[in-house]
């Protein structure tokens, strides 16, 4: 698994003391064949129609300190 920081595990960390822990993704490049690890930011519906769902958020960048989760040829 490639990344560029231990920011998810140092968060959790402190969470841990809250009984919480962050939500992520694991990503993989079909093309690669490698896995990235990144946080799930959560969305909700603001109107519920039948059949909705909210979308997904992925970031290539850590939100926490800003490095690129993986490199450009990677993802």
């Amino acid at each position: 698994m490639s990344k560029t920081c231990e920011c998810i595990e140092e968060t959790n960390k402190l969470l841990a003391e809250h009984n919480t822990e962050l939500g992520f993704h694991f990503l993989m490049n079909r093309e690669t064949g490698g896995v990235n690890q990144t946080v799930r930011l959560v969305t909700n519906i603001i109107e519920k129609k039948r059949g909705a769902r909210p979308l997904a958020i992925v970031p290539t960048f850590c939100p926490f300190c800003g490095q690129r989760y993986a490199p450009e040829a990677d993802r």
